[in-house]
């Protein structure tokens, strides 16, 4: 069953990602390290599985980009490639509801 406080975390941290993503101030490795943090306080046990499916098929995307990389500090993020870092803003951004 839906939990309706999982679906309006879930939208709250898309949101977030958006923010981030749009915002100017910031440089690119900080929002590629930041949009992945929007999404921790996602309750997923109570999401609909094909929506729970959805959200870890973009984390094992992003789990592949993440190890060619390791990035362990904020330092490795910006060392990382811009493609790479753009791909990790566009699947956190894939990943929200009704996207």
């Amino acid at each position: 069953m839906a939990d309706k406080a999982a679906y309006a975390s879930w939208e709250a941290s898309a949101r977030e990602v958006e923010r981030i993503a749009k915002d100017r101030s910031l440089p690119l490795w900080a929002k590629a390290h930041r949009v992945g943090v929007a999404y921790t306080t996602v309750a997923l046990e109570g999401l609909r599985s094909k929506h729970r499916h959805k959200i870890f098929r973009h984390i094992a995307e992003v789990n592949v980009i993440l190890q060619k990389h390791m990035p362990e500090t904020f330092e490795d993020y910006q060392r990382m490639d811009e493609a790479d870092l753009n791909r990790l803003i566009g699947l956190f951004r894939a990943m929200g509801p009704g996207k």
